[in-house]
């Protein structure tokens, strides 16, 4: 068949393709047709496949769905690769937040108490002088200080 054109070829079934069956390629480097195996072409082609041009919902996993729940875990994330405009509203609960991971300055201001969990705020976190202003009406009784605590 040296003298038929690569259009009327006979078809080859998906079913019986095999690695080494050769492909026709027209190498325009050396102006001529060369054959190149399906397996070789395969390997090379993640070379060629442009940044950003699959989607994440196109991505399949060995068993052929699509990535598993769960089945991303941080040693495959770059580091610094995810940060808040990737993540859902209420995407991190309390529990995946490391003890230490988030500090003081990390806090936003007028922070109220219904963010935080009771008995959250030690005395031992407190620092610096609380002025009036930042204290509740009757918020604080006298069997909650100290004795001599307060002077006249």
């Amino acid at each position: 068949m040296p003298d038929l054109e690569i259009s009327r070829l006979p078809r080859l079934a998906g079913a019986d393709v095999q690695g080494t069956d050769p492909i026709a390629v027209a190498d325009l480097s050396a102006s001529e047709t060369k054959k190149l195996s399906i397996a070789d072409l395969l390997a090379k082609a993640p070379d060629y496949i442009p940044d950003d041009s699959i989607s994440g919902d196109q991505i399949i996993n060995i068993n052929g769905s699509q990535i598993d729940e769960d089945s991303i875990t941080s040693r495959e994330l770059a580091p610094n690769s995810v940060g808040s405009s990737e993540l859902a509203n209420n995407a991190v609960d309390t529990a995946a937040i490391q003890n230490g991971a988030v500090t003081n300055y990390k806090l936003a201001d007028n922070i109220d108490g219904s963010k935080l969990l009771d008995g959250s705020v030690t005395d031992a976190k407190i620092t610096g002088p609380i002025d009036g202003a930042k204290i509740g009406d009757n918020t604080i009784t006298s069997t909650q200080l100290a004795p001599n605590s307060v002077g006249s």
